[in-house]
Parts: C-alpha cells; sequence; structure tokens
C-alpha cells in the first residue's frame, strides 16, 4: 500500500478575479429609475475584460431593470459571457412581468446568486 504524503498542482497563468462594484457606474439602484441599460453596459465591461469577473450589487438597493431596446422578451440579455458572477445583496430587483430578468446565451461559468426578483408594472 503506498500513502501519498503531498500532492502537486499544476501551475496556472489565471489571472486574479477583478471585483466590480455597481456603484460608479450610473446604477440608482432606487426603484424608480430603470437601470438596465446601465446595467448592460456594465455586464459588457465584465466581459470585455476577458477575465474573472464579480459583479457587487449595493447593499438594501432596488433596481428596476426595463426592456431591452434590441431584445424584447428579457431584461438583461447577455451573449457570450464566460466567467462571471453577479452578487447581489439583499437587493430587490423589479422586472417588467412581461419579460424575464435575465437571459444567457452562449455563455459559461456565469453565477447569479442571492437575487430578490418581483414582477412589477
Amino acid at each position: 500500500m503506498t500513502l501519498i504524503s503531498s500532492v502537486q498542482t499544476k501551475k496556472t497563468t489565471k489571472k486574479p478575479q477583478l471585483i466590480l462594484n455597481i456603484e460608479g457606474f450610473g446604477v440608482f439602484g432606487d426603484g424608480k429609475t430603470d437601470d438596465g441599460h446601465e446595467l448592460r453596459k456594465l455586464f459588457e465591461k465584465a466581459l470585455a475584460l476577458n477575465r474573472l469577473a464579480k459583479i457587487v450589487f449595493q447593499k438594501d438597493a432596488t433596481y428596476y431593470i426595463g426592456k431591452q431596446e434590441n431584445h424584447l422578451a428579457r431584461g438583461l440579455f447577455m451573449e457570450h459571457v464566460n466567467n462571471l458572477i453577479v452578487e447581489e445583496d439583499n437587493c430587490l430587483s423589479l422586472v417588467d412581468p412581461y419579460r424575464g430578468p435575465f437571459e444567457l446565451n452562449c455563455s459559461k461559468n456565469v453565477t447569479i446568486r442571492d437575487f430578490q426578483i418581483d414582477y412589477s408594472l
């Protein structure tokens, strides 16, 4: 019987995770202003970084996500998004009841957590 006393791991050249705080990106979080457009720009910025990114929402805020101009079915349509973590901190997202909050297409390694979603007009 052979016991393994150490494990050798392969070195990786992964870049460290980048944290993008939603404050400072023109997002209001007041529940009245449509934050959808600015949120989409933030998601696009995270995608352009081509590395693991985490988007952190402001604690206890309420975000209204209106319709996306060129994609009428979803509030936030994201395509070819990879290595992204989206985390709300006790926040509420208000979404048009005729649309879903998110749609991911051709994406991988995406985590969306701690979201409270309310469908409102």
